[in-house]
């Protein structure tokens, strides 16, 4: 296996370089008294944008670009992090959590550019585009990105997973609980649906979330600390270890670099890849 390298770290600090400290209350399996709610160190989103910069948060007061200087200011009202997009220092998306739902807000210029709340669970960018993916169905909408106005939809399977965009195309993990299988399902841009299974227990034991895909349409997923990746041919690859993992944090860059961030005394941007 291949050994984690730490490829940027960020201090915990008030300061314009760092990050604060932020909990949030641990997920309850049940009903739980108030008073019985445990606070967790709030997890730590890593993107990598347009020119491969390195920005984290945890969507309390800012981003912070990792290697050269570099912050965001993030508005005063933002909720729980559910999701963020980079595409500069300039142009980016955060989702968070509100009464109403999910909120997405677009930044272009530095500005705020539109704002929609509705039943997302994901913000996709690729080139500059913009996509917002329905939580409870199968819907993901093209946004333009000046005005947030859908400029095309296309449909998932109902039984795919969380998708993710490679070269324009959407890409997911289905699960097919009558047949036994997991695999990869392609969305083309003009909405054509393409299923690939793999044959086999192993696929189907690994391919849970959290998922991520490389630029060959190759997918990764995390097991027992554990980062692999399966082949075309259904072959389990073990990439390397990444410890008590959140899955909300794992990354898969399109040249097969796993990112992940490792939260102690500060936090520490680290990344795993395999050849090939």
């Amino acid at each position: 296996m291949v050994a984690a390298t730490t490829l940027a770290t960020v201090p915990w600090s008030d300061g314009p370089t760092g990050l604060p400290r932020r909990t949030e209350p641990a997920p309850q399996g049940g009903w739980t008294l108030p008073e019985d709610v445990r606070l967790v160190p709030s997890p730590v989103h890593v993107r990598r944008d347009a020119a491969g910069d390195l920005w984290v948060t945890h969507g309390a007061v800012r981003m912070v670009r990792c290697g050269r200087p570099g912050h965001i200011e993030l508005p005063d009202d933002t909720g729980p992090m559910l999701d963020v997009a980079v595409v500069s220092e300039r142009s980016y998306g955060l989702m968070d959590r509100v009464d109403e739902g999910a909120r997405v807000r677009w930044y272009l210029d530095g500005a705020p550019a539109w704002e929609r709340v509705g039943d997302f669970r994901t913000l996709l960018t690729d080139d500059g585009r913009v996509w917002t993916v329905e939580r409870h169905g199968p819907a993901v909408d093209e946004r333009d990105a000046g005005t947030g106005e859908p400029v095309r939809t296309v449909r998932r399977s109902l039984d795919a997973g969380e998708p993710f965009v490679v070269d324009g195309r959407l890409y997911a993990v289905f699960t097919d609980v009558d047949a036994g299988q997991r695999g990869v399902e392609v969305v083309e841009p003009d909405g054509t649906v393409r299923r690939s299974p793999f044959a086999g227990t192993e696929p189907y034991a690994w391919l849970v979330h959290p998922i991520g895909f490389d630029a060959a349409g190759r997918p990764y997923a995390v097991r027992d600390g554990s980062v692999a990746r399966v082949t075309a041919d259904g072959r389990v690859e073990v990439v390397g270890d990444v410890g008590d993992l959140s899955p909300r944090l794992l990354r898969v860059d399109p040249d097969g670099q796993v990112l992940f961030v490792v939260v102690g005394e500060g936090v520490a941007v680290r990344s795993l890849r395999l050849g090939g």
